[in-house]
């Protein structure tokens, strides 16, 4: 069988070609060994992969006889899901949302699945879909809802218990449109049915999706892909606009000229009193300019959606039009998808208040052109302000902790929300609050711990100056490594985000843009470890770097550069013997080889 990566790529080239092409034979894919160590290596780095399930079974007990003996289950069709254990996790609103915890052999199975179906319905998702896809996150949502500009009204769009509502019948239909292996959608409709145990009492699912399954976020953007089309198909949303001359307002343009022409009149004319009722004329022009929109007044929608959370920009709507749209878009949910609307989150705001989308506070502005169509403010919430102060007061009440251990425990909190938060307009002013609160929470648990009272004993012995700035600072006396307080990162732009999309006919998987396509990927290090037995093939030392035979950046091909390139193993010090050689014989590009080189 072919490597799992090829294919991927086979199968969403063949996606892209044919948008109506229904997949047969694919359930045979994943009853591969080397499949299943490729799902297992895909959620290794998850964080609940060593959550146990019903059986108790972590993610690293898993061994290859037991990957052997799985593969064979699904081979023999003797496979059967186990039931999820239900844990509940309490919600920013004071309820408990529920999650689903399935067995270590689930999650690979789920992972196998996701990395078979999700190359095909990549090329079907739309671009306005931002939750669970590679290359896509929370921040490229806001950014395509901040090119849109500031709409006249939004439409805060929640789906109420959209994972716990999912149809099972809709969302097997939905498959059956791309996958015709019924052996596939069987081995999906047992995980969907498979059941959950709360205080060790079996429960059946009759609709819904586990939250904290692997597979859970794929299928819930196939179930809501009919509903991207419906908005952006029945009712016109993110259609591409007119640009340049055309859009120009002629009455604008009328007035425009009128005025130039006055203007140069007025400086032509030498009698006093004609100059002056010229000039009066020429006031009442520039003031009808202004109250006269530049550009066409124009009808639109600017729709994004992230998970179950979208929102919907109404441009030149009215209030009673925005409310007939809502009542419209909860009659199309119900009807097909079986969902609700949330009463409580689904909102209609007019641009002069802010509006919440994935925890930023966008503001509305207003442009000179008599309309509100200028690039909303992004501002950080009061309510993400007050959550991150409450986790950080809470960390530090545990004086127990060692204080090198706290300040790392501080940082990795303060990092974490800075560095989602940094695409806000103006961070610095929150972001000097939020670390002025963690400093004194610090100085606090250090009084708490050394049994003092007041701040002055505590700065004596922690406040110092660390790379030109003082701070509060502890050196480890195991590592004797110094720690200290995080700084403000300060402010990014969501503008530098690199999600430039593709061609789908070439490799429209987003993950191999990072990986094949500069020749570092993890497959290939480990393709050259295999061959060369960890040897380096000069010398005989331990292998620890890859040698490019051509420099990846003179390649005009990034396929070709990155998985098919002619490359060998060495170790440091032959590596560059061998790059210095070939630049000299100029096949080596002007890349510092000490510099690129990635470690095996």
């Amino acid at each position: 069988m072919k490597t799992v990566k090829v294919e991927q790529t086979h199968l969403a080239k063949l996606a892209a070609a044919d948008p109506h092409k229904r997949f047969r034979r694919l359930y045979r894919r994943i009853c591969d060994p080397d499949w299943l160590n490729a799902a297992l290596d895909a959620i290794r780095a998850n964080k609940g992969f060593n959550t146990p399930g019903t059986d108790g079974v972590k993610g690293d007990d898993l061994d290859q006889a037991q990957i052997d003996r799985l593969a064979a289950q699904l081979r023999q069709g003797t496979y059967h899901p186990t039931p999820v254990r239900r844990v509940f996790i309490p919600k920013r609103n004071g309820k408990l949302r529920p999650l689903g915890l399935p067995s270590a052999a689930d999650k690979v199975v789920q992972s196998a699945l996701k990395l078979l179906l999700e190359p095909i319905y990549e090329t079907a998702f739309r671009d306005c879909a931002h939750g669970f896809r590679p290359a896509r996150s929370c921040h490229t949502a806001l950014k395509a809802h901040l090119l849109s500009h500031t709409s006249t009204w939004t439409l805060e769009g929640d789906l109420e218990s959209f994972f716990d509502r999912i149809d099972h019948g809709i969302l097997l239909t939905l498959l059956r449109k791309r996958i015709a292996d019924e052996r596939l959608i069987e081995l999906i409709r047992q995980f969907l049915k498979a059941g959950y145990l709360q205080d060790w009492q079996w429960h059946a699912t009759y609709s819904g999706s586990p939250q904290g399954g692997v597979l859970s976020p794929l299928l819930s953007n196939i179930y809501l892909l009919d509903f991207d089309r419906y908005v952006e198909e029945d009712l016109g949303a993110n259609q591409p606009r007119e640009t340049g001359h055309a859009a120009k307002n002629p009455a604008y343009n009328r007035i425009n000229l009128r005025v130039n022409r006055l203007s140069h009149r007025i400086a032509r004319e030498p009698d006093a009193e004609r100059r002056a009722a010229l000039l009066g004329t020429l006031q009442q022009l520039q003031e009808q300019r202004k109250r006269t929109p530049s550009m066409k007044p124009t009808r639109h929608l600017s729709y994004q959606r992230y998970a179950d959370d979208w929102i919907l920009g109404l441009h030149g709507y009215s209030k009673a039009e925005a409310r007939a749209l809502k009542e419209q878009i909860a009659g199309w949910l119900t009807g097909h998808l079986k969902l609700t609307l949330s009463p409580e989150k689904t909102l209609i705001t007019h641009w002069t208040k802010r509006v919440k989308f994935l925890g930023f506070e966008s503001r509305g502005i207003r442009s000179r052109s008599n309309g509100a169509n200028w690039m909303p403010r992004l501002l950080i919430s009061h309510e993400a302000e007050q959550r991150v102060t409450h986790t950080v007061a809470k960390l530090t009440r545990q004086t127990p902790i060692a204080p090198e251990d706290m300040i790392l425990a501080v940082n990795q909190v303060l990092r974490g929300w800075m560095n989602y938060y940094c695409y806000a307009t103006n961070p610095h002013r929150v972001f000097a609050r939020v670390l002025h609160h963690a400093f004194w929470c610090l100085v606090r648990y250090l009084n708490k711990r050394h049994k003092r009272r007041g701040a002055r004993k505590a700065l004596r012995q922690y406040y110092r100056r660390v790379r030109g700035k003082q701070t509060l600072a502890v050196t480890s006396p195991v590592t004797q490594h110094q720690v200290s307080l995080i700084r403000s990162i300060g402010r990014k732009s969501l503008f530098d985000l690199k999600t430039t999309t593709p061609e789908a006919n070439v490799w429209k998987r987003p993950w191999m843009v990072y990986s094949a396509a500069v020749g570092r990927s993890p497959w290939q290090r480990a393709e050259v470890r295999r061959i060369q037995q960890d040897l380096c093939l000069q010398c005989g030392n331990p292998l620890e770097e890859v040698h490019h035979r051509r420099a990846l950046k003179r390649r005009t091909d990034p396929v070709g550069a990155g998985y098919a390139a002619r490359k060998v193993g060495l170790c440091h010090d032959c590596h560059a013997v061998r790059t210095q050689q070939q630049r000299k014989q100029g096949r080596q590009g002007k890349p510092d080889a000490g510099r690129l080189a990635c470690p095996v």
